[in-house]
């Protein structure tokens, strides 16, 4: 089941899975490209897709490949073996082993515990409560309610004036 979550824009460390993803594959075409301004990184993404997929999990001890197609890959070669054990496979609707879905979700809980040694709880907020909100440059100021996802720690409390 999938689960939209919306995040504030501007805010990068809101969607830290992907960022971190995407960093460790911007390393991986800066070390394979070979030109000093890095202009054939697109030559060298099938590569890097194929290192990533079939490099080990630290946790699960397999690879994404094999946790999707139930078998190694044999290489960069396309063999038509591999085809026809890919196809059994997805005929046959073969489960994930439970042991890599327990691994990931054990390694969750860990990480998370990690996580939240070293963070405070958020503040909290009522439904009325009024708030200033940080300027964003080049965005225009107005008066209006704000009715959009904006990152905690853009906003600061404003004192409540006494009646």
């Amino acid at each position: 089941m999938l689960k939209h979550v919306k995040i504030a824009s501007g805010c990068p460390r809101a969607n830290g899975q992907v960022e971190r993803t995407n960093r460790g594959l911007t390393t991986c075409l800066a070390s394979v490209t070979e030109d000093d301004e890095n202009r054939d990184w697109d030559d060298k993404l099938w590569d890097v897709q194929w290192a990533i997929n079939n490099g080990e999990h630290k946790v699960t001890k397999r690879t994404s490949y094999e946790v999707v197609f139930k078998n190694r890959t044999p290489g960069l070669l396309d063999n038509p073996l591999t085809r026809e054990v890919i196809t059994l496979n997805r005929e046959k609707a073969v489960e994930e082993p439970k042991d890599v879905v327990e691994l990931l979700a054990a390694n969750a809980v860990t990480m998370k515990e990690r996580f939240d040694k070293k963070r405070k709880a958020p503040r909290e907020y009522e439904v009325r409560d009024l708030l200033s909100m940080e300027d964003i440059e080049g965005e225009k100021q107005s008066n209006k309610r704000y009715k959009g996802v904006i990152s905690v720690d853009r906003l600061e409390s404003v004192p409540k004036q006494a009646s």
